[in-house]
């Protein structure tokens, strides 16, 4: 046989090859220049941050830490006002309930005729109540209803101890005497105010009608509406009146120095009293003894016979 022909080139590759059997274990080894990073946990360095992990700004975590200590700040105010708040309504609740703020004096403003006693005692307010329990409509409502001489009260607190009652006084404008010889005083509406032996001065006395009731309680309506013709006559006229008679439903005043005026029913009050102050003011008195408005376009003078006699008319 012939043996095969060894080109340059298969001599080359095979003169290459290492005779001693070391080249097979170079190329199953790792090759440092191909790329490959060496692992440095094995060294014990640390580990390298991950592909999606971003570094913080540490301008975002200072002012994280900043709002939540504003937070946390913010709820320790809210905490304390509360206890504050709560501290603040305990001690004005026993301070209400301390002798500090309880009723040591109570003072009556503008009364003149009512009894300053009576008004104390409708009221209903003791001493040394707490003040705060005081109901002051409460008790300006029982003195209008039990002191006949009040038309209105008010009641305010005066702090830290003190209580005000301040009045409004009915005007008695003339007089009733009753079965038993007492006179009652009557204001306008016809409220029956005290009771005395002898009548006020300055009151016009009432005839004809006899109340059976007593001071607190109110005339019978005719009564009252004839009463409340008083209350509109004016300062002179009033003057020259010298009482009021009731004749069944019709009022008679009676003049003073003499004479009587017939009213009529309580009805065109004003009207009357214009024609009766006219004829006062523009007619001769002389001897006039009866004066009629009952129809106040048409007023009617008499005069007494015997007296124009006797002054020679």
């Amino acid at each position: 046989m012939t043996p095969p022909t060894i080109t340059e080139d298969e001599n080359d590759e095979k003169s290459a090859k290492p005779s001693d059997g070391t080249s097979r274990s170079r190329r199953t080894q790792p090759d440092d220049r191909a790329g490959n990073e060496p692992d440095d946990r094995s060294k014990g360095g640390a580990e390298p941050p991950k592909p999606g992990d971003a570094a913080v700004d540490p301008r975002f975590e200072a002012r994280r830490a900043a709002v939540a200590q504003e937070e946390r700040r913010r709820r320790r105010v809210r905490v304390f006002s509360v206890l504050a708040v709560l501290c603040i309504v305990v001690g004005c609740l026993g301070l209400t309930r301390s002798g500090f703020l309880d009723v040591d004096t109570i003072s009556v403003m503008g009364w003149r005729n009512a009894d300053r006693d009576a008004i104390v005692a409708a009221s209903g307010i003791d001493l040394g109540v707490a003040l705060t329990d005081v109901d002051t409509e409460r008790a300006a409502r029982r003195i209008e209803a039990l002191v006949p001489w009040v038309a209105a009260a008010r009641v305010t607190r005066s702090w830290p101890s003190g209580v005000r009652i301040t009045v409004v006084e009915r005007r008695a404008i003339a007089a009733v005497q009753s079965p038993d010889g007492m006179w009652l005083s009557i204001d306008a509406s016809g409220h029956l105010l005290d009771s005395a032996v002898d009548a006020r001065p300055g009151l016009k006395p009432i005839e004809g009608t006899a109340p059976g009731a007593k001071p607190g309680s109110v005339l019978d309506r005719a009564a009252a509406r004839g009463v409340s013709v008083l209350a509109q006559m004016s300062p002179a006229l009033l003057t020259r009146v010298a009482a009021v008679r009731f004749v069944d439903e019709d009022l008679e005043f009676v003049l003073q120095p003499n004479g009587t005026v017939a009213f009529g029913p309580p009805e065109q009050v004003q009207m009357k009293l214009l024609a009766l102050e006219t004829v006062l003011a523009r007619v001769d008195q002389t001897c006039v003894n009866a004066i009629d408005v009952r129809v106040p376009r048409r007023p009617l003078v008499k005069r007494d016979p015997t007296c124009l006699a006797a002054v020679g008319r």
